[in-house]
């Protein structure tokens, strides 16, 4: 019998019967295709330049412009965003030992200030940040000036490896992967220099889990900054000087300490928008775990660890970076041995998460996710976009949060008689509908 999908209301025979019916962008990968899948940028197609390598991904406040890291070019490549396609088109690129541009050999981390007006890279092998001035109109970047590690003083960013800016915009922390450090600089908000302020080093003055530093974030609120150790396998928590952007060491949690898991090889960490949970990918332990935040001393309480192949989570294989939506509702996980991104609600309340989807590279049509080591998420969390550093690539997609979210199956139970389900007209069309009937069989 032949089936109409804008009809809402159908009659069907059954002894007991399951209808899942799905969403074109819903159940996005597994069930609709490529769903979500915009497109890719590569290096050296189609007159694109600074994506060799591609190791960090940003977006501008406004937007409007996607900023790429090219590890293997030396290079900030930038693209124009359409805000309603999500479509990039390439605009420029940046490239140290170029027209005057130093300091950005093998960038591993950039960084917008809030107010757009300049861009922050931190470079491995430079030992150093990059300052850029940004034009808004075009996101095009002027390049100002670098600070260099040992230079004017400046200590603990040999093998600067990330770079993020206050939400304030008052001040600038970079992570110094050989120092074992953080560096605390205040930011000039018209010009966008830097001054040095501090370091924070491990083992000394009591500071710990900073040994082989991959990254650190800092909370909505600008009152904790916190960082993932690769070899301590930590978890580090500072607290923040509002006025002068210096750091207290106040604790750390490790793996395999007090129950805790999941940090094998810490790598990366996302901070909910309302500051509640902070979330720790483990390269080591293909996870991501998820701690509750006490906003007032900044401690954090396990909740769970999610891991690869477990409950049927996939996608985390290789975990490299995490970041939760704007909303807050979502997510996502960026794996470079699975080429992957997985995806996961998250429980405003609690700050659990619960597995939904994966998007893997080569499959039902998603490309440029070989080696998936980044990902960034537009203000307005209508899009993300994905850093590849073995396809030299960023792809982007639509994001879950601007989906529906209907459940995804309803029950009814009506002997050797007829069952009416009723659902209400989604936003999207229904692809298609799964009828299952246990036992014997069913019409529709």
């Amino acid at each position: 019998m032949t089936h109409s999908l804008s009809k809402n209301i159908f009659l069907v025979t059954v002894l007991t019967m399951v209808i899942l019916y799905l969403f074109s962008e819903t159940y996005l990968q597994t069930h609709a295709g490529s769903g979500g899948y915009i497109g890719v940028k590569k290096d050296g197609v189609d007159s694109v330049d600074g994506l060799k390598g591609t190791r960090d991904v940003a977006i501008s406040p406004d937007g409007n412009f996607v900023y790429g890291a090219g590890n293997g070019d030396n290079a900030v490549a930038v693209f124009y965003r359409d805000p309603s396609s999500g479509v990039l088109s390439f605009v420029e690129v940046q490239k140290n030992d170029i027209d005057g541009v130093l300091g950005l050999q093998q960038p591993r981390s950039i960084t917008i200030s809030p107010d757009g007006n300049h861009l922050y890279s931190a470079a491995y092998i430079s030992d150093a940040i990059g300052l850029f001035e940004r034009n808004e109109s075009n996101g095009t970047l002027t390049y100002i000036d670098h600070y260099q590690d040992g230079v004017g003083g400046i200590d603990g960013i040999n093998g600067a490896t990330s770079v993020i800016v206050s939400p304030d915009g008052n001040h600038v922390y970079a992570a110094g992967y050989i120092d074992d450090a953080i560096s605390v600089f205040t930011r000039d908000s018209s010009s966008g220099d830097l001054t040095f302020v501090e370091v924070q080093k491990n083992n000394v003055d009591g500071v710990l889990g900073l040994k082989r530093i991959m990254a650190v974030e800092i909370t909505p609120d600008g009152s904790h900054v916190y960082a993932v150790s690769w070899k301590n396998d930590a978890l580090s928590i500072f607290s923040r000087n509002v006025s002068s952007g210096s750091l207290t060491y106040l604790g750390l949690l490790q793996d395999g300490v007090d129950g805790i898991d999941g940090l094998d090889g810490a790598g990366a960490l996302g901070i909910s928008p309302d500051g509640n949970n902070v979330y720790v990918i483990g390269f080591n332990e293909n996870s991501v775990t998820s701690f509750s935040r006490n906003s007032v001393t900044g401690d954090l309480t396990l909740i769970e660890t999610l891991k690869d192949g477990v409950d049927n989570i996939d996608g985390l294989d290789g975990a490299r970076s995490v970041k939760v939506s704007p909303n807050g509702a979502y997510v996502y996980v960026a794996a470079e041995t699975d080429d992957a991104i997985s995806v996961f609600s998250r429980d405003s309340s609690t700050g659990a998460l619960t597995y939904l989807d994966v998007f893997q590279d080569g499959v039902n049509g998603v490309d440029g996710l070989d080696g998936a080591i980044s990902l960034s998420i537009s203000s307005d969390g209508s899009h993300f976009y994905v850093g590849s550093y073995v396809e030299n690539a960023i792809a982007a997609f639509q994001s879950y949060s601007l989906l529906p979210n209907p459940p995804i199956g309803i029950v009814a139970t009506a002997g050797n008689g007829q069952a009416s389900i009723t659902w209400n007209t989604p936003t999207s069309p229904i692809t298609f509908y799964t009828v299952i009937s246990s036992p014997g069989s069913i019409t529709a």
